[in-house]
């Protein structure tokens, strides 16, 4: 059943630019032509930026889950420096990551009941996506045009409950993106993730390649906040 957890464009890619990580498309082409850090990108044969999944159910159960969208991927940054490696180092363990790029919360939601449904594992930390990124007839979309702040609250509300209604024994520790969102978005989406294990808000501490996503400061912020969360 975990075949169904897949990024089938991106099985066994190899690219040395992915997503908004490129000349044309990044935010400060002078920050990206002097970033220090050499970065490529290596997707394995399910299509997500990690090393090839454990074999047996027992690794698969003690290994922590890493769900979200491209900042989860760590577009612009060195694999090294993506927050589920951060979080493997530590910690010791495996971390799968299941990040990928462009996700809905509607998708994000969806990729942890898989992991629970067919893994019940220990550990999954969740890094929800904007607010507005919607999953419109199964494709996932910057925004809705349909929708409105408050529906987009709400659905975001309803995204968080749903995974806290079936985590059953597994331990789910949630986390927003930080930095890029108007204060509402920020306020808000920490509220919704309130009344369960989580990191509080995340400062944009650093800048990946890209301009637009976070960097290894940053993921360690956020993981010594929420390691002590986690039951190890």
């Amino acid at each position: 059943m975990l075949d169904l957890l897949s990024v089938p464009h991106k099985r066994n890619v190899k690219e040395k630019n992915s997503g908004m990580d490129n000349i044309d498309h990044c935010r400060d082409p002078h920050h990206f032509k002097h970033y220090p850090w050499p970065v490529d990108y290596s997707f394995n044969s399910r299509g997500f930026r990690d090393t090839e999944w454990p074999d047996s159910d027992q690794d698969l159960k003690s290994a922590i889950w890493c769900v979200g969208d491209s900042f989860t991927v760590g577009i612009g940054q060195p694999f090294e420096h993506t927050w589920p490696q951060v979080l493997a180092q530590h910690t010791g363990k495996r971390c799968i990551n299941l990040g990928k790029d462009g996700a809905s919360n509607d998708t994000i939601a969806r990729t942890v009941l898989a992991v629970i449904d067919h893994v019940q594992p220990g550990n999954i930390v969740v890094m929800w996506s904007y607010l507005h990124r919607r999953s419109v007839q199964g494709t996932d979309q910057h925004f809705n045009p349909f929708s409105t702040n408050e529906d987009d609250v709400e659905e975001f509300d309803r995204c968080v409950r749903l995974v806290d209604q079936h985590r059953g024994s597994t331990r789910v520790v949630h986390a927003i993106i930080p930095w890029f969102a108007p204060g509402d978005w920020i306020a808000t989406g920490q509220q919704c993730i309130e009344d369960v294990p989580h990191v509080p808000y995340t400062p944009g501490l650093d800048r990946a390649r890209d301009g637009h996503h976070f960097d290894r400061i940053t993921a360690e912020w956020m993981i010594m906040r929420a390691v002590p969360q986690l039951r190890l």
